[in-house]
């Protein structure tokens, strides 16, 4: 609701706002559930900007 409601300040619901085709994503998606242990928010699976997968830099 947070980022729906500031696209809708916007009026940018077209290409923002919520996960859809055809609109602009940020996301980060968890192997663990952050509201079960706020140390989840670690466990990193995929992250996805602008629609794209970013791949994983290995150190």
């Amino acid at each position: 609701m947070g980022t729906y409601n500031a696209a809708a300040m916007m009026h940018a619901q077209d290409s923002l706002g919520s996960i859809e085709m055809g609109k602009i994503a940020n996301m980060v998606l968890l192997d663990k559930n952050p509201l079960e242990e706020i140390r989840n928010t670690m466990a990193i699976n995929t992250v996805n900007k602008r629609g794209r997968i970013q791949k994983r830099i290995e150190k």
